[in-house]
């Protein structure tokens, strides 16, 4: 009857090491190809994306890659469309709050030079997303926000402007 009861003790300590491994193993760090590649999911399929480097960045979004320990950007190659899909894990909050106001700045500029060309485009810009989470950011372009801002509103991310 003891080793009976030591076996049974011994099996529920091992599904409990399992449970225990399992569920820690499902908490995932949030990075920015992951965001991105959970982005690129719900944007229109005939996209043809450009990933850009670190010191590219500053043209599209008004900050340098110094304060970045990690990005994922993407742009429509099409010129006469506008569609972001990026996000970038910052050094501090700091440093993540400036670069909101500077790719705020840099939206507003781009609605401005497309009021002129492209209605729905404009359109778009206007609509865009900046949604922050820790030190993430995340800046989104694309017909599809609603559904966009609900997947990131669930991973526990918000609107930062």
């Amino acid at each position: 009857m003891i080793i009976l009861k030591k076996c049974a003790a011994l099996l529920l300590l091992v599904l409990l090491l399992l449970g225990v491994t399992t569920g820690c193993s499902n908490r995932s760090e949030i990075t920015p190809a992951g965001i991105t590649n959970d982005i690129m999911t719900y944007v229109d399929a005939d996209i043809k994306w450009v990933s850009l480097k670190e010191e590219e960045l500053n043209g599209y979004f008004g900050f340098s890659g110094e304060d970045l320990t990690a990005h994922s950007a993407y742009i429509n190659d099409a010129e006469e469309k506008y569609d972001i899909v990026a996000a970038f894990k910052f050094k501090n909050t700091e440093a993540l709050h400036s670069a909101v106001e500077k790719v705020s700045a840099s939206l507003v500029a781009a609605t401005q030079n497309f009021a002129s060309v492209i209605d729905t485009e404009k359109e778009k810009i206007a609509n865009r997303l900046i949604l922050s989470k820790d030190n993430i950011l995340v800046v989104v372009v694309a017909s599809n926000n609603i559904n966009i801002k609900d997947m990131l509103t669930e991973k526990g991310f918000s609107v930062v402007a």
